[in-house]
């Protein structure tokens, strides 16, 4: 049960994640925005993803995950309520900005709950884990083209929302938290992961395949951050890029299934993202290809010049894309010792941050120059990932 719960919660982070970024044009429709304004509004819920982390990531790690786990689930209710009460412009954007909080704790405390409750095969289960958020991603604007095609309002997103979150919050109030696997009760534990040492609690604390030898078993800082830098680079890419590529296919390109490209995008992650967990062992260099791979189709995607290409783009490039972030927590959960919620938190912080300023300047570069050009910029932004990429290579070579 609790696996569901966890799955399920980060399952309704990406329908939400996908779907405002389906509805952002009927919302920008809605509040007469402009591109930039647009970039902002998409920002304001980023932004508010890295501000929670910074406050209840270490509580949580001292105090217990389950009461942030439970607290949030209803708060993004009571978050999602306000958005469908009020039609006042100052009311979405305080309803967005605290769904924006919700989802950055939902989402690191599901990813260190997993780490911590599952010391076993945690792994695997944080890449089938981000899998989930991106199936929500792929559902999301599906169900948002059927609705808004027909005149529905874009308030129809934050209903399911705001249900999944009442629904969910009781039986997590039932369920415990504590480890659920421990050494002894896997048969084939040495077949699985036979560097893997655990503490007396049970609690990961390194994985010797990936952490550099003398920095186990403690809070390893500094490749945390290269780790934090690099989804600061993919998450402004990942958002910068859905949250405009509708309206320049449709709009630009002038073809009408533009709300498939965000789709395929995201639904080209689950396979990938459940693979990142299975070849976990390998992710140092599949962190390399992935954000190569980035690079690239997003370049070929603003040079196609076709919509139905740009369609199909989206597939290769989402694959690659989503391969980045269970390869980066595996490696943060490595070195993170036993302050797995921290750490996961500094990653969501970076994460808000990246998403939040990227996206509004990919507003603003939208709205002087083109969306074109905001795409080949995001593809050039991602050599930054592929720069740091190869130094942690260079980095566990040394160690």
């Amino acid at each position: 049960m609790l696996i569901f719960l966890l799955y399920l919660a980060v399952f309704i982070n990406g329908f939400q994640a996908g779907g405002y970024q389906a509805s952002l044009m009927a919302i920008g429709k809605t509040y007469d925005l402009s591109l930039i304004t647009m970039g902002a509004f998409a920002s304001i819920q980023l932004a508010a993803g890295f501000i929670s982390p910074l406050i209840f990531g270490p509580l949580s790690d001292k105090k217990g995950k389950k009461p942030f786990f439970c607290a949030f689930l209803l708060l993004e209710a009571v978050a999602t309520l306000i958005i469908l009460v009020f039609n006042e412009i100052h009311m979405f954007l305080l309803g967005i900005f605290l769904v924006g909080i919700c989802d950055g704790t939902l989402q690191y405390t599901a990813i260190a709950t997993v780490a911590d409750v599952y010391p076993v095969t945690g792994k695997k289960k944080i890449g089938i884990l981000t899998s989930f958020y991106a199936l929500g991603a792929v559902i999301a604007p599906i169900m948002c083209s059927f609705y808004l095609e027909r005149g529905i309002s874009y308030k129809v997103l934050f209903f399911v929302v705001f249900a999944a979150g009442v629904l969910e919050f009781f039986p997590s109030m039932k369920e415990s938290f504590e480890v659920k696997e421990r050494v002894d009760d896997i048969n084939n534990f040495e077949k699985m992961n036979d560097k893997a040492s655990y503490s007396s609690n049970n609690i990961r604390q390194n994985d010797s395949d990936n952490m550099p030898s003398n920095k186990k078993n403690i809070f390893y800082i500094k490749g945390i951050l290269l780790l934090c830098l690099i989804m600061f680079v993919y998450v402004g890419f990942e958002n910068g890029f859905a949250y405009f590529i509708n309206s320049y296919i449709y709009e630009d390109l002038n073809f009408k299934y533009s709300y498939y490209a965000i789709s395929l995008f995201w639904l080209a992650m689950i396979p990938s993202r459940i693979l990142m967990g299975i070849l976990s062992k390998w992710n140092k260099i599949l962190l390399l290809i992935a954000a190569a791979g980035t690079a690239l189709f997003a370049f070929l995607i603003a040079m196609s010049g076709s919509g139905l290409l740009c369609v199909l783009l989206c597939i290769p490039l989402g694959a690659c894309s989503g391969a980045i972030y269970p390869c980066v927590l595996n490696r943060v959960m490595d070195f993170a010792g036993t302050r797995t919620a921290t750490a996961s938190g500094l990653v969501n912080v970076a994460t808000g941050l990246g998403g939040a300023i990227v996206t509004y300047i990919v507003g603003i570069l939208s709205q002087y120059n083109s969306i074109q050009s905001s795409i080949l910029a995001l593809s050039a932004f991602m050599a930054i990932d592929i720069l740091i990429s190869l130094i942690l290579l260079r980095e566990n070579k040394q160690s």
